[in-house]
């Protein structure tokens, strides 16, 4: 049994840095094998991850990182990535930022691990190791999934063995790694993985169906008394191109029935454009915004849109308490400050006003209730250059208000009084009037 991590003497951040290395070198790593997938061995790697005994997720690992490469679910993947590395993340404490850590915020390796977050998700199991936080940034090793055992806690040797070489939850380890995922969780490419292997059966169905049907088909006749004209005709043919022929003696006759059921090709689009349907809603819930269909429209899109935005926040919700329940602790450990504060993402959870909306919100702040304002901060919410000469236009409109202003003040006094003699001339005719007698 090779010795557990436990009775290691780590005292320093060197120390540690030094046995992961050796640990890395212990562990022996292979290559993902790349066979072709069928069900039955989706089914056998099943069983093998769910074994009540000695479970063991190689065979599925295998299938899962084959199956990366399908273009569909490498581009649902990217979406899920960039919504939350694409988020304006924050620690702060009291409600004031943090400069340390948001400076390791601004790195390569937070946004790596943002997304090993993610994996976690789509793998089922994550352990990521952390050492050497500097101002520059921090080292991370994403521990090879088949060699985690999660019903122990130990990382083993081999893919398919049980001999341990650390326990990330004893000793340092405890305080440096970081386990995400449930024991039992298999992940979300569970739920896809049948319908990349049938998409790519289909695949080459469809390339088969093309080279057949999709290429013009020649025919050769030589006299049937003739072997020598035979064997030159289907050398001839060969070289010319690699589209179908056939070689029958002349008074032959060659026919091909057409297949009604295939048509031409269709089918194997509609099965192509089912399993990426169904692999969007495992992973997305909705299909309209990563493929079109022929009969969505504006509203339906909208619609899938606004539940795709639903998702991604509480995609980020997920990110941002592993990393509040997890992280910071670490961070902690490794004589970061990180008391009393945690991460967030800026401006989550904001109601989202157009450029329209929010115009008309502050037409209405200055205009109806004369409240002050920022004119730079204006400019810069509504992407306009200030202009160089700002404050000497705004004179010169002043300058051009005040002169208005003083230019009309006589008319002003003039209409003033003539409206007072109208209104004792009124005053004197109700009087008048009032003296009369009443019919």
């Amino acid at each position: 049994m090779a010795r557990r991590t436990k009775g290691i003497n780590i005292k320093s951040k060197e120390d540690l840095s030094k046995q992961i290395n050796i640990v890395k070198q212990e562990i022996n790593i292979r290559p993902i094998n790349r066979q072709p997938i069928d069900i039955q061995k989706v089914k056998l790697a099943i069983q093998s991850a769910e074994s009540t005994t000695n479970p063991n997720r190689s065979l599925l690992y295998d299938i899962y990182g084959n199956i990366k490469s399908d273009g569909h679910l490498t581009g649902l993947r990217k979406k899920l990535f960039n919504a939350v590395t694409g988020a304006e993340w924050e620690f702060s404490k009291m409600g004031k930022v943090i400069p340390r850590v948001n400076d390791l915020i601004d790195t390569v390796e937070f946004d790596k691990t943002l997304k090993e977050i993610v994996n976690s998700i789509l793998w089922g199991l994550t352990w990521i190791e952390f050492s050497n936080f500097t101002k520059e940034g921090f080292n991370l090793w994403v521990m090879p999934r088949k060699h985690c055992r999660p019903e122990t806690g130990d990382l083993v040797r081999e893919q398919n063995g049980f001999e341990p070489v650390l326990n990330i939850r004893e000793g340092i380890y405890a305080k440096t790694c970081m386990e995400i995922g449930e024991p039992d969780d298999l992940g979300a490419y569970f739920d896809v993985v049948q319908y990349v292997v049938y998409k790519r059966g289909n695949f080459g169905d469809w390339a088969q169906f093309a080279e057949i049907f999709g290429m013009p088909f020649r025919i050769g006749e030589y006299d049937s008394y003739d072997e020598t004209q035979k064997a030159q005709l289907e050398k001839a043919l060969d070289e010319a191109g690699s589209a179908a022929y056939a070689v029958i003696p002349k008074g032959s006759s060659l026919r091909f029935e057409k297949n009604p059921s295939t048509g031409d090709g269709q089918l194997y689009n509609l099965l192509k454009n089912a399993c990426n349907q169904e692999m969007s809603v495992a992973l997305l819930t909705v299909t309209e915004t990563t493929t079109s269909s022929s009969s969505s429209g504006y509203a339906q899109s909208k619609e899938h849109g606004d539940q795709q935005d639903d998702i991604f926040k509480g995609l980020r919700d997920y990110v941002r308490r592993i990393l509040n329940r997890k992280f910071v602790p670490i961070l902690q450990a490794n004589g970061i400050d990180t008391e009393g504060g945690y991460f967030i993402v800026k401006g989550e959870g904001e109601e989202k006003l157009s450029l329209k909306e929010r115009f008309e919100i502050h037409i209405r702040m200055i205009k109806e209730l004369g409240l002050p304002y920022d004119v730079d901060s204006l400019y810069e919410q509504y992407g306009l250059t200030k202009p160089k000469d700002f404050d000497a236009q705004v004179k010169a409109k002043k300058e051009e208000k005040e002169a208005f202003k003083k230019a009309i003040t006589p008319k002003q006094e003039e209409n003033k009084n003539l409206s007072a003699e109208t209104k004792t001339l009124w005053e004197k005719a109700k009087y008048f009037f009032g003296l009369a007698p009443q019919s």
